[in-house]
């Protein structure tokens, strides 16, 4: 008998015959796999990213079963239906009950399929906790939407678009697509016309207004003389002069690429005028929308956008990116990558408009109250307005201090960096503070006792908050290209470059600049008195705290509220110390933190924080750290290390004691 022997290295082992289908028999899953036809997945995203038509083209494929899975954001929550649909994976929990029901429920539609949702839960306060009473969330209850009928923010778009209503009904020559009104026929622009029929301030129209305005903001846009009509059609700065120039900037880079391409017998020719007529043929309502014109699908904000040219591919590429200003300067900020529809997109320019430059200020920011301390930027003023803080007092740190500007026009992608996405995680520059940069409204303070506690509450509506990015933005002020470079510390530098034509720009000095963004909301002032919150860090764990527990305790979601430190003098002890700034995030305010003003929904808050905090086992006895089911979320990594959940339990117990 031969004994044949393993071929491994003393390996005294026999080899024996072996038959998969017999060993594999019974074996289900081998049976699939050797039964099913094999062949690769083809995955789409489908998000607000997507221009309109791409997204409703991968919307029919996906009908057809022509896509395999859809990565959707919640642009798929409402008004899609499909029936053969069976099986929906949420990557995260959803933030309510409301939103658990619209995304589970897009499977199992029709009465010949069965639903299967499944939901991963992250390691986040949010999702831990329906992690353990999942009820809460699949048989939760879903509470009525908040809402506050006079935001000026939301309302005064309703006026434009109440204005636009009667003046197409007249001129209706200039409605449908964007070219109608922006371009000129008959020897004026649909704008130029626009303006001339508010003008005349039309009766009817004021009387509209007025039958649906709450009365304060009636007043408030002086609809009786037309008053609000100026931001809209002022010639300089008006809203309807910017959205004409951004289109009008679109239209000429595009035209100058088509001569070029003339010029040097290049292809791809058909393709530009193509996409030429894609922007003349605009709906004029999703154009005005874009512009922060029109109302749009939730809460409008205030949205920029970042305009992608690819110079070497001349194909539409499917996409809309737009942000909300308060997150695009870290997300579109120069130097941060983005991936969309399969591209990966770098951006590289703070878009300008023709003779018009950003809006700009100086700053320096406190180092022990976080406080910033500002003035309008004048170029070639080299004086320091900077001593100590205006709002604690401290010796200010010079190195604190820079120039920033607003990217109210947005960003615009590098043509010549559209690459495919690799395994690499994309760049951004999330290095974004909020500061309170309002008025103090001390005299205005409720004083309420909550357990052993004394707190003060004030609350403002269009309270003014900042956004600052404070990464090292060297830009240039002719074209807006920019470089980030964390390791400069000089002023200005140079640098040759192109323009977003990819022309070679005449200015070659780069100067640096921080990002930043201002708003207008409702906030909530909170002080305690008794006791005091002293240290930075336990300050910090509070903020967090009280953030997390009111969203619980009041139903709204985690991002629709945030806050920030606010350095406070207290008169009782003779010495300052931290108090707490919370504001919605919506610009305008949607009324949640304001809820709070009341003494018994504050005390479920501050019970509902000190509960939410204690269930959290991380750190053990001592509490000495936090973690994502306690403190810590995306937004404040840069705290992480700070932030203890012994300082909130600490604290809150010693506060809500009895006396």
């Amino acid at each position: 008998m031969w004994k044949v022997y393993a071929p491994a290295y003393k390996c005294g082992g026999e080899l024996r015959t072996f038959i998969p289908e017999e060993a594999f028999a019974d074996n289900h899953y081998y049976h699939l796999y050797q039964e099913m036809e094999i062949r690769p997945l083809r995955v789409v995203e489908h998000t607000a990213q997507l221009d309109k038509e791409t997204a409703y083209e991968y919307q029919k494929e996906f009908k057809r079963k022509e896509l395999d899975i859809l990565s959707c954001s919640t642009t798929f929550e409402m008004g899609v239906d499909v029936g053969s649909l069976e099986t929906v994976f949420m990557r995260n929990v959803p933030p309510s009950p409301a939103n658990y029901a619209q995304r589970a429920g897009r499977a199992g539609r029709s009465i010949y399929s069965a639903a299967f949702a499944l939901t991963f839960c992250n390691k986040s306060n949010h999702d831990f906790t329906f992690f353990r009473e999942p009820e809460r969330m699949i048989k939760g209850v879903i509470a009525p939407p908040v809402f506050s009928t006079e935001n000026p923010k939301i309302a005064i778009r309703h006026v434009y678009a109440s204005a636009f209503s009667q003046f197409w009904r007249e001129h209706p020559k200039y409605f449908s697509q964007t070219a109608n009104f922006m371009e000129v026929e008959d020897g004026s622009t649909g704008l130029q016309v626009f303006r001339e029929y508010l003008d005349e301030r039309p009766e009817p129209l004021k009387a509209y207004l007025k039958a649906f305005l709450p009365e304060a903001l009636s007043r408030c846009f002086r609809v009786d003389d037309y008053g609000w009509a100026a931001a809209l059609t002022d010639p300089q700065d008006g809203l309807l002069e910017r959205a004409s120039s951004l289109y009008h900037q679109d239209i000429d880079a595009l035209e100058e690429a088509v001569n070029t391409a003339i010029q040097e017998k290049r292809g791809g020719i058909d393709a530009l005028i193509q996409r030429i007529k894609v922007y003349q043929s605009e709906n004029i309502l999703a154009y005005l929308a874009r512009r922060n014109i029109f109302p749009q699908y939730g809460f409008p904000v205030d949205t920029v956008e970042m305009t992608i040219i690819d110079r070497h591919n001349s194909r539409k590429t499917g996409l809309q990116l737009q942000r909300d200003l308060a997150m695009a300067i870290s997300e579109y900020a120069p130097g941060s990558q983005i991936v969309a529809n399969g591209s990966l997109i770098t951006s590289r320019y703070i878009r300008k408009m023709p003779q018009k430059s950003w809006k700009m200020s100086r700053y320096c920011k406190c180092g022990v109250c976080e406080s910033l301390n500002l003035k309008v930027y004048i170029p070639g003023d080299d004086s320091d307005p900077y001593d100590t803080c205006q709002t604690c007092g401290a010796k200010l740190d010079k190195s604190q201090e820079g120039v920033y500007l607003i990217p109210e026009f947005g960003f615009e992608a590098d043509g010549d960096a559209i690459k495919k996405p690799g395994l690499k995680k994309p760049q951004r520059t999330y290095k974004s503070d909020v500061s309170f940069i309002g008025r103090d409204r001390e005299e205005n303070e409720t004083t309420y006792n909550i357990g052993s506690a004394v707190i003060r509450v004030g609350s403002g509506i269009q309270e003014e908050m900042a956004v600052l990015n404070r990464g090292k933005f060297f830009v240039c002020e002719e074209c807006g290209y920019t470089e980030l470079d964390e390791k400069s510390f000089l002023r200005f530098t140079r640098k040759r470059h192109k323009r977003p034509s990819g022309y070679w720009c005449t200015n070659n000095t780069l100067r640096n600049y921080s990002l930043a963004y201002r708003f207008e909301t409702d906030i909530l002032s909170i002080r305690f008195i008794q006791p005091e919150v002293t240290g930075y860090e336990q300050a910090l764990s509070m903020l967090y705290g009280i953030l997390a527990g009111a969203s619980k305790a009041m139903g709204v979601e985690r991002d629709d509220i945030s806050g920030c430190l606010k350095w406070f003098y207290n008169s009782e002890s003779g010495r300052a110390n931290y108090g707490f700034i919370l504001y919605d995030k919506t610009p305008g305010g949607a009324g949640h933190v304001r809820r709070m003003q009341d003494a018994k929904m504050l005390e479920c808050v501050l019970r509902e924080t000190l509960s939410l905090i204690e269930s959290c086992t991380c750190g053990g006895e001592a509490m000495d750290t936090s973690c994502y089911s306690c403190l810590r979320n995306y937004y404040n990594q840069k705290y992480h290390e700070l932030l203890q959940r012994r300082y909130v339990v600490e604290f809150l117990e010693k506060a809500l004691q009895s006396e």
